[in-house]
């Protein structure tokens, strides 16, 4: 989509001027995934010439990744806008990183609403807007990114970019909902981050990061597929407690999902879509006691590799240090005998 590597070294090297908010505040975004949306935002260029300008974060934590792309956004242009939504309704946590580090001016470009979700769109974006870039990183279960991708299409122009944080490389038992959008996408039309670190050092394993991004295909058709196939994915439990039965979706937000749809898009489609969630939703229902235990199982053995990969990382630090010490003392007894 677009060349391997270029963006994010532009944006390493804007970052390395700017304080590191990641040591600062708590955030699961890589400094190679900062680099990559802070150097979009400050030199991709759109067919008309055009930088990017109006941005949409779905899930904010700290604000980090907000506090990044506002920086970025206002040096490049005073006409920046950058919007964030967040479920969660803690202003002692949810964009803190802005509120405590951003300029007044920064500030008057940017907005968040807490307590929110994609599916409050309207009351938050004018529909006039269009969006340059959207960076999807809410709840992660299926089907709600698929439900943030809906409610963002119509603000969308012909050349937007689509973010998807944590695909391919799998986190928690069933919270893939962004690699299922990801995978999907053909070739051309997607582009998955490169480790800045690894690009010279070949001992890094990792080349490639867990941050996406997706342009929407020209062809309304093929979008329109892509998107139903997506619908058609049975629903798991999460590994957190949305709702009794561990559900990212319930029936009250299907409706205003159909709602929505009904508004910005083609009946027929709606009408699939819709039909599509609201069985998968029906069949979770009936079968949610034995959904719930399976990603408890799941989740326990995530749990206990991430313990044991830490220990590992412990051990082998402390061999390694060791190793070192016995080579110095090794050496320093070779140079006394000389």
């Amino acid at each position: 989509m677009f060349e391997q590597d270029y963006y994010e070294k532009i944006g390493y090297e804007i970052f390395k001027k700017f304080s590191n908010y990641t040591d600062k505040y708590q955030s699961y975004i890589t400094k190679s995934q900062i680099s990559l949306l802070i150097g979009l935002i400050t030199e991709y260029k759109f067919s008309n010439n055009l930088n990017i300008t109006n941005v949409l974060e779905i899930g904010t934590y700290t604000g980090v990744t907000s506090l990044y792309m506002l920086k970025a956004g206002y040096n490049k242009s005073k006409n920046y806008k950058q919007y964030g939504i967040d479920i969660r309704n803690d202003t002692k946590t949810y964009g803190i990183a802005v509120k405590n580090e951003a300029t007044n001016k920064e500030k008057e470009h940017f907005k968040l609403e807490l307590n929110k979700t994609s599916l409050d769109i309207e009351t938050i974006i004018d529909t006039n807007t269009k969006l340059d870039l959207v960076f999807i990183d809410g709840a992660h279960a299926h089907p709600f990114p698929l439900i943030d991708l809906l409610m963002v299409i119509p603000y969308l122009h012909n050349e937007s970019l689509i973010c998807l944080h944590d695909v391919i490389e799998y986190m928690r038992p069933h919270a893939w909902g962004e690699s299922f959008i990801y995978e999907i996408w053909d070739d051309d039309k997607k582009y998955r981050n490169s480790n800045i670190f690894a690009i010279n050092n070949p001992e890094i394993k990792h080349k490639y990061e867990s941050l996406g991004i997706i342009k929407l295909p020209s062809n309304q058709k093929e979008l329109n597929n892509k998107l139903i196939q997506i619908s058609q994915i049975p629903f798991r439990a999460t590994p957190w407690e949305f709702e009794s039965n561990y559900c990212a979706i319930n029936d009250l937000q299907i409706i205003k999902l159909e709602e929505f749809m009904n508004k910005h898009y083609e009946k027929t489609f709606t009408n699939t879509i819709i039909n599509n969630l609201t069985k998968s939703l029906n069949t979770y229902k009936n079968e949610w006691i034995l959904r719930t235990h399976e990603t408890r199982f799941y989740n326990y053995l995530f749990n206990h590799i991430t313990d044991l990969n830490k220990q590992i990382k412990l051990l082998n630090d402390k061999y390694n240090k060791l190793e070192k010490l016995y080579q110095q003392e090794c050496n320093n007894k070779q140079n006394k005998r000389m």
